[in-house]
């Protein structure tokens, strides 16, 4: 196993605590009765000739004594964020301890039979003591070198958020996380072909926009390899490729989020009850006047910000991606998604954080139709019977963290659980996800005064009426 490249900053090793299980004590698992024989060693839809040069060591191609390409110590680091830089690095470390196992054809099939059958797309590197000891033991005693073991790494994966809102201690809570496995592609992953396993780490994207978002992924040419090769892996490529993407994370097991009964509105911010001079001027999405009597009402955001000092993205990327996640509950508890697909979710933009944090954005962006019977704002926020809700909440994406809770609301009998691909439970933007449920979509306020602002501290976004 290669040694991870040391470097000032970084965290103090974790003093040594014996791994428990003994060889004795490991399971046999050739009582699967299925099990499949060897690993196809090949690659498809990974774009090996995509590279990160400012990111790797010293600049330069990989050396003939074995070390990385990447330089992940410099990947690790994350000066406004201490906790962050921790995570980074007890994740690259499991990384190195897990990567050997890939070779296995069987912990493959494990993990990604774990994954789909999870809430999170995820493999909770903890139950394998129970499902898999030998698993548990070879990753516990590859961690031992660096003093670690898996629950070690559990009590260390804490997150103090960043920024919190004093008037609101829950968003100053400490976050606690566990070792995990993200499968992206979990309904494409073949466990027969070898799969990419990655420390979750992008690479710089500052000088190149064509690197946004890539992170670094690790796979044996053959069998007999005894060094990992490095290639980047982007979105596109996860969408379409069968190699399993094994992407290690601090994850959650659930992302049902409890409601805060004792939530109230963002008043003074969300209500923005007042006649708009530029609103009753907008009868259409580009400002040109139309016959309302035969255009169709609809619903879109249009305006949109995050403010200074909530740009959460990895220090490495140009682009903070602001999206949302939303769940539609119709007044017989029918639960729709209105944004295509089944995923709740859409990008809103990309906003460039080196030159616009706190700046507003201007992109027309679908919200809703125009549906009858309608939650009535003007008795907002009591809870009414009968009428259709729309419950949203926007956050940053990672496409490669596996989900987490953005808000949990039950109207009409019908259950909206918000999630997002955000490797922090504080990268939301709008709402905090346990008040969620107050902060419905306000129609009625909408369609009377053209628009409505709803921001909070961390963000501003406003829903426009549009006929189109």
């Amino acid at each position: 196993m290669k040694n991870f490249i040391k470097s000032a900053g970084l965290f103090a090793v974790i003093s040594f605590i014996a791994v428990s299980c003994k060889k004795d004590d490991i399971v046999d698992e050739s009582s699967n009765p299925i099990q499949l024989k060897e690993i196809r060693y090949e690659l498809n839809n990974i774009p090996l000739e995509k590279v990160a040069k400012s990111s790797m060591v010293q600049n330069t191609n990989k050396s003939n004594n074995g070390n990385y390409i990447y330089d992940y110590a410099l990947l690790a680091t994350n000066p406004d964020d201490a906790d962050d830089e921790k995570i980074n690095n007890l994740l690259f470390k499991l990384t190195e301890a897990t990567a050997p196992l890939i070779k296995d054809v069987n912990f493959n099939q494990l993990i990604i039979s774990m994954a789909a059958n999870s809430e999170t797309q995820s493999a909770n590197l903890l139950d394998l003591q129970n499902t898999a000891p030998n698993y548990y033991y070879e990753i516990n005693q590859n961690l031992s070198v660096y003093g670690l073991s898996l629950e070690l790494i559990e009590d260390s994966l804490t997150h103090q958020p960043i920024a919190p809102n004093m008037d609101f201690p829950e968003t100053a809570e400490l976050e606690y996380y566990i070792p995990s496995i993200f499968v992206p592609n979990i309904d494409l992953a073949d466990p027969s072909l070898q799969p990419l396993i990655s420390p979750n780490l992008e690479v710089n994207a500052l000088e190149d926009e064509s690197l946004e978002d890539n992170i670094v992924g690790w796979y044996y040419e053959t069998e007999g390899s005894e060094n990992v090769s490095e290639s980047l892996v982007d979105e596109e490529s996860s969408l379409i490729t069968t190699n399993p993407l094994f992407f290690i994370d601090n994850g959650v097991t659930s992302t049902y989020i409890e409601p805060n009964p004792d939530a109230v509105p963002f008043y003074g911010i969300d209500s923005c009850m007042y006649a708009d001079t530029s609103s009753g001027k907008i009868s259409s999405k580009n400002n040109s006047s139309a016959n309302q009597l035969k255009a169709t009402k609809e619903f879109h955001s249009y305006e949109h910000s995050i403010n200074l000092g909530y740009g959460y993205e990895s220090r490495w990327s140009g682009k903070s991606e602001f999206a949302i996640s939303h769940g539609y509950i119709k007044a017989n508890g029918q639960v729709l998604s209105l944004f295509g697909g089944t995923s709740g979710h859409k990008e809103i933009s990309q906003i460039n954080r080196n030159q616009t944090y706190g700046q507003i954005q201007h992109k027309w962006s679908y919200h809703a139709d125009d549906d009858n019977p309608k939650y009535n704002s003007w008795f907002f926020p009591t809870i009414q019977n009968g009428v259709h809700y729309m419950y949203w909440n926007t956050y940053e994406r990672d496409w490669n963290r596996l989900p987490k809770g953005l808000g949990t609301v039950i109207r009409n009998g019908g259950t909206v659980r918000l999630t997002g691909n955000m490797k922090y439970n504080s990268d939301w933007y709008a709402w905090i996800p346990s008040n969620v449920w107050v902060h419905n979509t306000q129609f009625v306020w909408i369609d009377y005064y053209w628009a409505h602002w709803n921001n909070s501290w961390k963000s501003k976004f406003r829903i426009w009426k549009v006929f189109v």
